[in-house]
């Protein structure tokens, strides 16, 4: 695709750098960088702990290439601590690491027929269009309530045969609102209920949950895919550790997707077809030790 048809969600991003450059050389030392979600402070010692030893106790080849999707070890870490915190039974097989929640996300919406739409509840982060524009859908955006609820009469009208994803932040991104069970549940029953042609699948619900571990201790967080079995979730290791530099993330496709085994192997092939390359293979190694830091809630 011309860039050209990229610009119109490239702006923002592009005016806000823009502004970063001037307010940095403006405030200098005094100015308190917080851009592109960069922790002031970075992790804490545990984490750095973990990374040093992780590299240091490194087998001769332990820092090389892994497959596709990340080592089978690694995968096996990630889908127990998301299926203690679902309740659901994933394994392994599920979950296709990548390098960093961005390319999981892209990959997901890639895995979707070419064509057609994908609808954003809007605000949401600001590449989540990009990235749909990128692979040839169009961006559909539905605004939120007020009160930063889904809209569902709204999603529902926006949805057609055409729609074959749904994007959702969860919890929502910039607004920190956390979908509770009747708002997922009544959402799962919009998407079962979508128009579709002829032996097409309902579309699948992109679940961004890459803030999931920034929630009051007062509150619980529920994934969508707990009540919507055409669900990917994506989740962000950088976010949760606070080493967004370090990347690794994933794609988990809900075990109970009719079609979870297909849709991976997808994922898979699309992560090398589209250059995004293997995990980072040090965050593999420490991923155990991490894992062990906060256990699922």
């Amino acid at each position: 695709m011309p860039l050209t048809g990229l610009e119109r969600w490239m702006e923002a991003q592009e005016r806000f750098d823009a502004l970063r450059s001037t307010a940095l050389a403006a405030g200098g030392a005094r100015f308190c960088d917080l851009a592109y979600a960069n922790a002031w402070g970075g992790p804490n010692d545990e984490v750095r702990a973990i990374l040093r030893s992780a590299a240091e106790s490194s087998g001769e080849l332990d820092l090389q290439y892994t497959p596709y999707g990340g080592a089978v070890t690694s995968r096996r870490h990630a889908a127990q601590a998301l299926a203690r915190r679902t309740g659901l039974p994933f394994k392994h097989d599920h979950v296709v690491l990548t390098p960093g929640a961005m390319s999981a996300l892209s990959l997901s919406v890639r895995a979707v027929s070419e064509g057609g739409n994908v609808v954003i509840p809007t605000p949401t982060w600001l590449d989540h269009p990009l990235y749909v524009a990128m692979h040839r859908h169009e961006p559909r955006l539905v605004p939120l309530r007020d009160d930063f609820a889904l809209d569902l009469n709204a999603l529902a009208a926006a949805i057609d045969e055409e729609t074959h994803a749904v994007i959702l932040t969860c919890p929502g991104n910039p607004t920190g609102h956390l979908f509770g069970e009747d708002e997922l549940r009544a959402l799962a029953d919009v998407l079962d209920a979508a128009p579709r042609a002829a032996n097409a699948p309902p579309p699948l619900l992109v679940s961004d949950e890459c803030h999931r571990d920034y929630v009051p201790a007062d509150r619980s967080f529920l994934s969508p895919a707990r009540f919507y079995d055409h669900t990917v979730v994506i989740y962000s290791y950088g976010k949760r550790f606070l080493v967004q530099g370090q990347r690794l993330g994933y794609a988990a496709v809900s075990p109970r997707h009719p079609r979870a085994a297909a849709l991976v192997a997808s994922l898979r092939q699309l992560a090398r077809a589209g250059g995004f390359g293997t995990p980072t293979a040090l965050m593999q190694l420490a991923l155990p030790d991490l894992e062990a830091l906060a256990p699922a809630v």
